[in-house]
């Protein structure tokens, strides 16, 4: 049986299991879910250290040294991964990002789940951060690749461990790939949701949105009010909206 990560991942290949010095704990449970933090050990934190002089040396053979000695030390397979995009090796890239998911996924504890809604991690706490931003680099790579239902998922994923916080802003990339995967009326109803806590026709994407996606619904009386709402509360926003909605809604 597949885990929950492997069901959002596309690797061809199986990596093998590692113990890379990471683990993971849980720290509270609450109304809002449980609270998990990752952990390093000793030897993580030694590697950790190698990794930002690696850095500071800006010799990116520091670093794939490096690499070669931890080969799942998470900030060094994500910084291996931007050297790969820089020199537009894109396999390269999304290998490095795969891999630091498959040691995040190593380290996970037994309670940890992607896909109950009710595990959290707060950004705060930057032993947490690379497991969010090598699942926001998956979620940017699958939409390059036009996988964008596989890509919604995984932002949705990301964006459930710190919803108060929203810390990597997945609320101005969420709409683009509901949209384009036809989840219109997920859409609509997420943004209905949280409406009243968080304002998010407050932002032009989705405002503009949230418009397009009822006109998809044919719920079209709601969608032209819904864009005549957006217009007036964003006209520096009429001229490179105008030519997507306009003729959609008439």
């Amino acid at each position: 049986k597949q885990s929950d990560l492997a069901t959002l991942l596309d690797s061809r290949r199986n990596l093998p299991v590692v113990l890379s010095g990471l683990s993971m704990v849980m720290q509270e449970s609450s109304e809002e879910g449980h609270w998990f933090v990752f952990e390093h050990s000793q030897a993580y934190r030694e590697a950790q250290y190698k990794f930002w002089e690696a850095v500071d040396s800006y010799n990116p053979d520091a670093l794939f040294a490096l690499l070669r000695l931890e080969p799942y030390h998470l900030d060094t397979l994500l910084q291996a991964s931007e050297v790969f995009r820089m020199a537009e090796d894109y396999e390269s890239c999304r290998e490095m990002v795969h891999r630091a998911l498959f040691a995040c996924e190593s380290a996970f504890h037994p309670r940890f789940s992607l896909t109950a809604g009710t595990s959290r991690l707060n950004y705060k706490y930057a032993v947490n951060r690379p497991f969010f931003l090598a699942l926001f680099r998956h979620a940017m790579f699958l939409g390059q690749r036009a996988c964008y239902r596989t890509a919604l998922e995984v932002t949705k994923v990301t964006l459930s461990f710190d919803l108060a916080s929203d810390p990597l802003a997945l609320t101005l990339l969420l709409d683009h790939f509901a949209l384009r995967a036809d989840e219109d009326k997920w859409l609509v109803d997420f943004i209905d949701t949280f409406e009243p806590q968080r304002n998010l026709t407050l932002l032009p994407n989705m405002a503009f949105s949230r418009a397009l996606a009822l006109f998809k619904c044919g719920q079209k009386d709601e969608a032209d009010r819904a864009l005549e709402t957006a217009l007036r509360r964003f006209p520096g926003e009429t001229s490179s909206r105008m030519c997507v909605c306009v003729p959609l809604l008439v």
